[in-house]
């Protein structure tokens, strides 16, 4: 499976294959695992991907850091190329947005520079922490608009991992990778 389309195809099919219950018990122990991530942990401004789909959920992820007191940024669709962190208060005030995708309906910028933790989706992902998205680039542009040093863990079910992904020279890796069975940091 070299080619993006063909492993994209390959793991939604994998996905749509995935019960409900399933997709909620493997969530639930890879919300386990974040919570339990020293960085995680020490991190106070954390930038979170609102769930989509069969996607990890993050719903829980993000009620339970508002709990003890993180901030919570999640991606604002702000044109066809570019997202941007918006602060989110609390789960209510969330609309569907571009693509269907929730965000929140009060559009809070938040300074990039202040992001401590990056929590990303993908299709799949390598041991080498490669990320195949969804094919738009969305991640990537944003990835690159920020400092290389902020710390970037994805959340994957275990069968997204594959052997290896095509990168291209705008692809950004991931430092770790967060799944039901604990997490792979980049080789």
């Amino acid at each position: 499976m070299e080619k993006k389309e063909e492993i994209r195809d390959w793991i939604r099919k994998k996905l749509n294959e995935l019960s409900e219950e399933e997709r909620e018990e493997k969530s639930k122990k890879i919300k386990d695992n974040l919570l339990n991530h020293l960085f995680f942990k020490k991190s106070k401004n954390i930038f979170i991907y609102l769930s989509f789909q069969k996607e990890v959920d993050t719903f829980s992820i993000i009620q339970d850091s508002l709990k003890i007191g993180k901030n919570i940024l999640v991606p604002w669709t702000k044109d066809e190329n570019n997202i941007v962190p918006v602060i989110l208060e609390n789960l209510d005030e969330l609309e569907k947005g571009m693509w269907g995708i929730f965000e929140p309906s009060k559009k809070i910028l938040f300074p990039k520079e202040d992001i401590e933790l990056i929590i990303l989706p993908g299709v799949a992902f390598d041991r080498k922490g490669n990320r195949l998205g969804r094919g738009k680039g969305f991640y990537d542009r944003f990835l690159n608009s920020i400092s290389p040093d902020k710390k970037k863990i994805a959340l994957a079910y275990s069968f997204q991992i594959v052997d290896f992904l095509p990168r291209d020279s705008h692809d950004v890796p991931v430092d770790e990778i967060i799944t039901e069975n604990g997490k792979i940091i980049k080789s």
